[in-house]
């Protein structure tokens, strides 16, 4: 196609862009004021919300539709799944191997992680989409307005322009159309495509006109395109395309782009036949296509189609469309940010210096998190993995702010005043675009659940998150009772009670005084993250270990360390399980290496398994006399505190998948193995495999088992994933 004939069409399409544009209102600019955010109490606090007066001195157009709260009775649910906050039915008194054909899951309490946010057009409604459901959020008041839950995990959602409608693509490709009025489902589309795996990038978006629903799915064998009616909700286009190194979306050109071999291809959503292929500048090096390669790309379009910003993972270009050589070139920034699985403390270091794991030749993690233009095209905003986030003139660069913070996800208000931007902890940060200032935040989905413990009465649930939180849930429904300050990897209850120890992020140690609503810390503590802890059986002594390397062994009640030891001092490793015999004189230890360490009291460590693959979980028997362990393979170590190389007996019976967490039920009878798919129950006198039972029909890219504990009472199990989720399970009661 010529020149002449390309700028036609590019022409036609501006044309149509302003008329569209002239057709849509404009908000506002609010006055915004940065409230003061007080830090977190020692004590337990009542709502996991910051303690705030949020801002309310910002104006926006008015909402057009009432607001209504979602109240989640059985009436009101979704798919039959059960709502978090939902009291547990009566329940056996405990889960034995007799009973455990009848166990089933109870309940799923927590809010989610965030998987995409999305503004409405009014500016009012921040919709948050999560693994269960979507959250709806007033954008002022910060009140959640209605959980709506859904049979899969929501990746994307898009309101219509005339703000009657939000669509919400989920795991296996399914689409929901909710009615804003009221949020009543109006329709399901099912998925055309029955083969989609696991990780797939899912758009959706409406057409200028509303008249059209577009969904893209990309996978690493194609992108997959349907375009729906809205009126009747039937399928008008469908068809596929190949992937290339980068493919973006303009809705408001009709447009799909994807860039392949130094080539741009614009191919229209509507007319599978009508297609053009654009020569990219013969300026950008093949060095910048190569990067992109290797991190993945990312382009942003300008919404008249006038120019695009394509982003390799560490070097963003400006082209003008049809221009023969880019605009600029930003590559100020890092190569590649430093793989974390070599960023040890030195008592990691072997003899001869250096870390005996092997990281791969995995490319890292990209430098440029994400770009994102502004509503007016004229800004964007660059948000960088060494916790730095720019804002900049799209047309030439200039720095205006700079902040510390990385964003995920970013949602601008439609005039662009300012943004809520997804951290990677999870909490969701309200800024202006004025200088980057904070307005408020909302921290109700962290990222990453790190692990669980239940109360030694079984009373209460505790729940480490990667956003800086402890939160506390009542075991009878999920209610949360409150939170604690702390990023903990790692938690227990003393046996007692009285205590909860935290294992943090950074290293500390911290002992919470329950009953005094206070804690401490026990100091130096660690280099590194602090992955596991458990308790003397009398409470008075805690067991840590941690990413640099080491174990310590503290006097809790006289906050020291009683001794420091290097699991294996010749080739240390992140240690990151570990488990304590009752009589205090046996330790267990596992890692990034593929085994199993012991440390008796008086005798120097020895390897009690070589596994050959890496270990994921340990656990050891109530009465001392097993020890579980798993990963890719799972095995029994029987007698394994004897001081004599236990023989291991594998759980072979062709039924157990990769394990990531053990369970021993109280009386030691019954162990319970979590998989990405299921609980598998087994039989610990004879490893004899009972029954399985699956955690959820819908695949969750990224998401797995992180903990699994048994309630001391024996009648419940907590399962928590990666995604910020608790499962319960339970035998219901005749």
């Amino acid at each position: 196609m010529s020149k002449q004939r390309q700028l036609a069409i590019l022409s036609a399409l501006l044309v149509l862009f302003i008329f569209l544009s002239s057709c849509q209102r404009r908000t506002p600019s609010p006055i915004i004021e940065t409230p003061t955010v007080p830090t977190a109490t020692e004590a337990l606090t009542n709502t996991p919300f910051p303690t705030y007066t949020p801002s309310r001195t910002a104006t926006l157009t008015s909402t057009p539709y009432p607001s209504p709260t979602i109240t989640p009775t059985a009436t009101g649910r979704w798919d039959g799944r059960v709502l978090a906050m939902t009291p547990l039915p009566p329940v056996e008194v405990t889960i034995t191997a007799d009973n455990i054909q009848r166990i089933s899951a109870l309940a799923v309490w927590g809010k989610g992680q965030a998987n995409d946010i999305a503004l409405s057009p009014d500016g009012q409604i921040l919709a948050v989409g999560t693994n269960i459901g979507v959250h709806l959020y007033d954008s002022l008041s910060y009140e959640n307005l209605a959980l709506l839950q859904t049979l899969n995990p929501v990746r994307s959602v898009t309101f219509s322009s005339d703000n009657q409608l939000f669509a919400l693509g989920q795991g296996r490709g399914v689409i929901d159309i909710i009615d804003r009025r009221d949020y009543s489902l109006i329709t399901r589309l099912p998925p055309t495509r029955r083969d989609l795996p696991e990780n797939f990038e899912f758009s959706l978006n409406f057409s200028p006109d509303d008249d059209d629903l577009i969904s893209v799915i990309k996978t690493t064998n194609g992108i997959f395109i349907e375009r729906w009616e809205t009126t009747s909700w039937q399928r008008k286009v469908s068809f596929s395309m190949d992937q290339g190194l980068a493919a973006y979306i303009n809705p408001d050109l009709d447009l799909i782009g994807v860039i392949d071999n130094e080539d741009l291809t614009l191919q229209s959503l509507t007319y599978p036949e009508e297609n053009d292929l654009l020569d990219l500048p013969a300026g950008i090096s093949p060095a910048f296509w190569d990067r992109m390669a290797d991190f993945g790309g990312e382009v942003a379009p300008a919404s008249d189609g006038e120019f695009i910003l394509i982003n390799n993972g560490a070097a963003i270009t400006h082209w003008r469309v049809l221009a023969e050589d880019f605009t600029y070139l930003l590559d100020n920034y890092p190569n590649k940010i430093p793989n974390p699985c070599y960023d040890a403390p030195d008592t990691c270091l072997n003899e001869n210096g250096g870390f005996s794991w092997d990281c791969g030749d995995e490319p890292g993690t990209p430098p440029i998190e994400l770009i994102a233009l502004t509503p007016d095209d004229i800004m964007v905003l660059i948000s960088l993995n060494n916790n730095r986030t720019e804002f900049r003139r799209a047309s030439d660069s200039l720095l205006i702010w700079d902040i510390k913070a990385t964003f995920k996800d970013v949602a601008f208000s439609p005039g662009g005043e300012f943004f809520f931007g997804l951290r990677l902890d999870g909490t969701i940060e309200k800024r202006t675009t004025l200088d980057g200032s904070l307005i408020d935040f909302i921290d109700q989905h962290p990222a990453q659940l790190y692990d669980l413990d239940f109360s030694p009465d079984s009373a209460v649930l505790a729940a480490g998150f990667s956003d800086g939180w402890i939160r506390v849930f009542s075991s009878a429904n999920g209610k949360m009772l409150g939170v604690l300050n702390g990023e903990a990897r790692a938690l227990q209850f003393s046996p007692d009670g009285a205590l909860l120890a935290a294992g943090l992020l950074d290293g500390t140690v911290r002992i919470f005084e329950l009953d005094e609503g206070s804690y401490y810390d026990i100091a130096p503590g660690h280099l590194d993250a602090v992955t596991d802890l458990a308790f003397s059986a009398d409470g008075n002594q805690l067991l840590t270990v941690s990413a640099d390397c080491t174990a310590s062994l503290w006097q809790v009640e006289e906050r020291y360390r009683i001794r420091n030891l290097t699991p294996d001092s010749e080739d240390p490793f992140r240690v990151t399980e570990v488990d304590l015999s009752s009589d205090n004189l046996t330790q267990f230890f596992a890692g990034n290496r593929n085994g199993i360490f012991i440390v008796h009291e008086t005798e120097s460590n020895e390897v009690l398994l070589s596994t050959g693959t890496g270990v994921t979980d340990i656990a050891l028997s109530p009465g001392n006399d097993i020890l579980a362990v798993t990963g890719a393979n799972s095995w029994l170590l029987l007698q394994p505190t004897v001081g004599l190389p236990p023989e291991p007996q594998p759980m072979d019976a062709g039924l157990a998948s990769d394990g990531y967490a053990l369970a021993f039920n109280p009386d030691g009878t019954l162990l319970t193995l979590a998989t990405i798919q299921d609980l598998e129950f087994w039989s610990v006198g004879d490893a004899g495999f009972l029954a399985n039972l699956q955690i959820d029909e819908s695949p969750v890219p990224g998401s797995r088992p992180v903990s699994l504990v048994f309630a001391p009472s024996g009648s419940l199990i907590a399962l928590g994933t990666s995604d910020g989720l608790i499962h319960i399970f339970g035998i219901p009661a005749n």
